[in-house]
């Protein structure tokens, strides 16, 4: 028996999918219509080849879109309380610093799914989203205050701190 996916949302995250959902839905039957509305036009001249190859790329492009936000909405949790308090968890926001550089940073512990929505609709930009499956993000799961780390990034290791975490704000 296989397994169903399985994802942790917020509820911000969960919501802007529903979002996305309801726009490509909307963006998909306009594409039905235009295209009931030319076949049905005899007197029109036929659309040119590379139109028509580029309108049914778009319709695949969003047909897959949508079966992928139905399912992700289908099998999501939406991340409420904090299930331990004292340990990172998906949905925490994570201050750390840098402990050769001396700086901080902020990290959203986030789904993969909802990385990309974060990132694109965060008016934060002292904030970055993570994903929990990413090296940053599996390194912080389940640290503690005062914790330090060691993260194998592209730049060689990072060694950071854990200096303070909360559930990221609706």
């Amino acid at each position: 028996m296989t397994q169903q996916p399985h994802y942790i949302l917020t509820q911000a995250g969960f919501d802007r999918l529903q979002e996305e959902l309801a726009e490509y839905r909307a963006r998909r039957a306009e594409q039905e219509t235009e295209r009931l509305d030319v076949q049905g036009d005899a007197g029109e001249m036929e659309p040119e080849e590379g139109a028509v190859f580029e309108a049914r790329a778009m319709r695949d492009w969003l047909d897959e879109r949508i079966g992928q936000l139905e399912k992700i909405l289908r099998y999501a949790e939406i991340s409420g309380e904090d299930p331990d308090p004292e340990r990172v968890n998906v949905g925490d926001r994570v201050t750390v610093r840098d402990v050769r550089e001396g700086t901080d940073a902020v990290f959203d512990i986030l789904d993969s799914e909802e990385v990309a929505f974060a990132a694109r609709d965060n008016q934060d930009s002292s904030v970055t989203g993570v994903s929990a499956e990413s090296p940053v993000g599996r390194a912080l799961l389940g640290c503690r205050l005062g914790d330090v780390i060691d993260v194998q990034v592209p730049d060689g290791t990072v060694r950071y701190a854990v200096r303070a975490m909360t559930r990221i704000p609706s």
